[in-house]
């Protein structure tokens, strides 16, 4: 009996050293893989961010470009004046009232001198 309790205590010390190397283990693939984990994390991170960013400059590029155009497309002044002047002849010349057509025919003769 004393043998057998002998042997019990022997198997003690090998189940700890074990359970201590499985740890050690589980510690080492555990770190291995954050490690892993926290590179490829940052890896995407970077990426996602530099095509994010290159998408951004791609669409503001698109909306300046396109105010460029719309920009251009407007005519001077001196010829935003010129077109207001001829609708507003027209609309005179379209009107029934001699009255009307007249103070408006006035009016744009005005603006033109």
């Amino acid at each position: 009996n004393a043998e057998y309790m002998g042997e019990e205590f022997n198997v003690l010390p090998k189940m700890v050293s074990d359970y201590q190397r499985h740890v050690q283990y589980l510690q080492k693939r555990a770190g291995g893989i954050f490690v892993k984990t926290a590179i490829v994390g940052t890896v995407l991170a970077t990426v996602t961010t530099m095509w994010w960013n290159s998408w951004r400059a791609k669409e503001k590029q698109v909306v300046v470009d396109y105010y460029k155009t719309l920009r251009a497309a407007q005519p001077s002044p001196e010829k935003a004046q010129q077109i207001r002047l001829e609708r507003w002849e027209n609309f005179a010349n379209s009107l029934d009232n001699d009255e009307h057509k007249e103070k408006i025919l006035a009016a744009v003769g005005a603006a033109r001198e």
